[in-house]
């Protein structure tokens, strides 16, 4: 563009200098020519100065554009550089950050090493107190058979020799056919009744005066029920100690309901007489409780 305004006022130039040699030419013509032509120059000048004009503000305005552009990439290139800058910044903190958090992790690591072989310490030393302690439960749980064997070998001589005169406490095993007493405390005793089949009278309280009788041939062996071929059982009171009264039926209360299922044990009619094994059933009945007007133990 500045190019081209050279060459437009190069241009002018030229037709001054055509317009000034045709006025030293016709110097001669009319006034009103010359007056003429003088305004046509005149107007022609000024449109040349309108047109320069014109093309300097164009000129302005791309330059003014430039160095907005120019200002623009200085910025940006600033604005990269304070970024370049704060990357590098942040690299580094992140750099510190990470040693220091590997060299928490690297006394974590110690500390651990040191726990492991602590526990590796204490392993072996349980090890050894595990060895110590197996030959004390060895020690104590032959001795709980040793005091297992001589508290047998007591009861054995207390059921023996106190249980021909009373009641002594024993666990004895016992049908479950009927029974009201289930949970209460088991003694025994020995039968002071001559008989062929029993040995041994064992009982299981509800209470002192309620209780349910059971006979074994031995205290070792199964305590059975007893049944009654004449009544519901009052004469079985005669087992922990009961006199024959006037009344049995209504001395002795005994448990009086029905029950149609049926057992083996021990089968007797009447008071005194001996006993023999048999099926207790419906028409030979076992009482689930007795209360023989003996209070127990």
């Amino acid at each position: 563009e500045i190019y081209s305004q050279g060459r437009r006022v190069n241009m002018s130039t030229s037709l001054v200098n055509i317009f000034q040699g045709s006025l030293a030419k016709y110097h001669n013509q009319s006034k009103t020519d010359i007056i003429q032509l003088q305004q046509k120059v005149g107007e022609l000048g000024l449109l040349l100065k309108a047109s320069a004009n014109g093309d300097s503000d164009a000129i302005n305005e791309r330059l003014r554009y430039l160095e907005t552009e120019i200002q623009a990439v200085a910025d940006t290139q600033l604005m990269m550089e304070l970024s370049n800058d704060q990357f590098k910044s942040g690299l580094k903190e992140n750099h510190k950050n990470a040693q220091n958090e590997i060299k928490i992790l690297k006394e974590e690591l110690q500390a651990f090493e040191y726990e492991v072989l602590g526990i590796d310490h204490l392993k072996v030393a349980m090890g050894n107190q595990d060895i110590v302690l197996n030959n004390t439960v060895d020690k104590v749980n032959t001795f709980e058979i040793k005091l297992g064997d001589i508290q047998k070998t007591f009861t054995d001589f207390t059921v023996e020799v106190m249980s021909k005169i009373q009641w002594v406490p024993y666990n004895f095993s016992n049908s479950i056919f009927r029974n009201n007493c289930e949970g209460g405390k088991k003694y025994i005793r020995k039968s002071f009744l001559e008989s062929s089949v029993i040995k041994f009278v064992g009982v299981q309280l509800c209470s002192n005066i309620r209780y349910k009788i059971f006979l074994a041939a031995s205290k070792e062996g199964m305590f059975y029920d007893i049944g009654d071929k004449n009544g519901r059982g009052e004469d079985h009171c005669q087992f922990v100690g009961a006199t024959v009264p006037d009344n049995t039926t209504k001395a002795y209360t005994v448990d009086k309901s029905f029950v149609f299922s049926s057992t083996e044990g021990y089968i007797r009619a009447n008071w005194d007489e001996d006993l023999h094994v048999g099926k207790i059933s419906f028409l030979q009945p076992t009482p689930a409780y007795y209360e023989c007007g003996i209070s127990i133990p």
